[in-house]
Parts: structure tokens; C-alpha cells; sequence
């Protein structure tokens, strides 16, 4: 089965071979680095993951060895020191190639978002009525707001981002997992739900491998 799995790094358009885009002064840009195939040699799903209130929203993939050193391919950080699984910041940047305003059409060029976080008891009485939502501190909510922004129906699995100072520089630290949201995505007043990536750290370090 898992030879028949993939992931693609470094891309940002689906549809070209070549990923292009157009500065403010009408200018082409075009990368000169290609995506990276790469095989899929484990998958480890967390233990207590429970799809029937959907809890433990979280798994690993490892994959085939892929080249770090190009600019369309960059790790993001993990909350692995206690300052980054401890923070609490009010918004965060989500990205995905999921549905758009066209329900039922995937985004083609990958789409960014910034979310207004909200906080978890608010969250959780918006979704108190829902049968298989229970909302826990190893959740976290955004967005919900008038302006349709969320995260969407494909970009589950996706990341959660937060802007952090890390050795006196600003990095990128991938704080949660798009989990899941209202059927429809963007409803005022819905919040989407995102596996809180710190209360997993341990499980996290204890599952990599060298």
C-alpha cells in the first residue's frame, strides 16, 4: 500500500510544470527549482486517534530522503522548546490547496490565509451541539469571522503557522493541523478546529527516527 502513497515538496501551482508568478510591477517571475517527489516509507497514526469525536487528529509520514538545500523547499519549525509550546499568540497564518469560494473546486495555486484566533471555551460552545465534537485543550480555534476566511474542505492535514522569535530571529513555527471545520467552510461564527501541535511534541520526538 504505501508504495502506491507520495509526497510533493516545493510546489505551488498544480496545473504547470513550472511554478510562476507575477510581481506588482507586472514582472515574471519563474522558479528554476522543481518539485520533489518523494516515496512514503511509514506511516504512524496516533494511538488514541478516535474519528467518531475526532480527538488525536494527528499521524507522521516519513518519507525518501528529499533535498533541503533549494529555496522552494524549507523546513518549518516545531514548538519543541518550552517558550514555543507554552506561547499563546492572537492570530496565525494557514495555507492549503483546498475548496475556495467555488464549493467543490480545489484551489490551484496554493492558497494563505491569516486567522484570528479564538479562545477554546467560546469554541467550545459553539460546537457544544454537534455530536462527534468535543473541543479539548489539545485543540485550538480560528477565524469564525464575518470576512469567509478559513480553512477549507482539502486542507485537512494542512499547517497552522505562528510567527516566532527563535535565537533572536523570526521563524515560522507550524503550531497546529488542520483538522476540521462547519460543512461549509467560511460560516460566521464557526471556527475552524486544529490539532494543538504541542501537546504532541513528546509523542512526535519519540516516533522520529534517524
Amino acid at each position: 500500500m504505501l508504495s502506491r502513497l507520495g509526497v510533493r515538496v516545493g510546489e505551488h501551482v498544480i496545473s504547470t510544470q513550472i511554478d510562476c508568478e507575477i510581481d506588482n510591477d507586472g514582472t515574471q517571475k519563474c522558479s528554476k527549482y522543481p518539485v520533489q517527489d518523494l516515496g512514503v516509507e511509514d506511516v504512524i497514526i496516533h494511538p488514541e486517534f478516535s474519528k467518531d469525536i475526532i480527538l488525536n487528529d494527528i499521524g507522521l509520514v516519513r518519507v525518501t530522503k528529499m533535498n533541503l538545500a533549494v529555496v522552494n523547499v524549507r523546513p518549518v519549525c516545531l514548538p519543541t522548546s518550552e517558550d514555543t509550546r507554552t506561547a499563546t499568540f492572537n492570530f496565525c497564518v494557514v495555507t492549503g490547496w483546498g475548496f475556495t469560494e467555488s464549493y467543490g473546486v480545489s484551489a490551484d495555486i496554493l492558497q494563505l490565509v491569516t486567522l484570528n484566533m479564538m479562545n477554546l471555551t467560546r469554541c467550545k460552545a459553539v460546537y457544544k451541539g454537534e455530536p462527534r465534537v468535543n473541543i479539548t485543550y489539545k485543540q485550538l480555534c480560528a477565524g469564525g469571522e464575518k470576512d469567509n476566511k478559513d480553512s477549507c474542505p482539502g486542507d485537512s492535514g494542512g499547517p497552522m503557522q505562528v510567527a516566532s522569535y527563535i535565537n533572536d530571529e523570526i521563524r515560522y513555527v507550524q503550531q497546529g493541523i488542520v483538522s476540521f471545520g462547519h460543512r461549509f467552510c467560511g460560516t460566521e461564527g464557526y471556527p475552524g478546529v486544529y490539532t494543538r501541535i504541542a501537546y504532541y511534541m513528546d509523542w512526535v520526538l519519540d516516533n522520529l527516527k534517524p
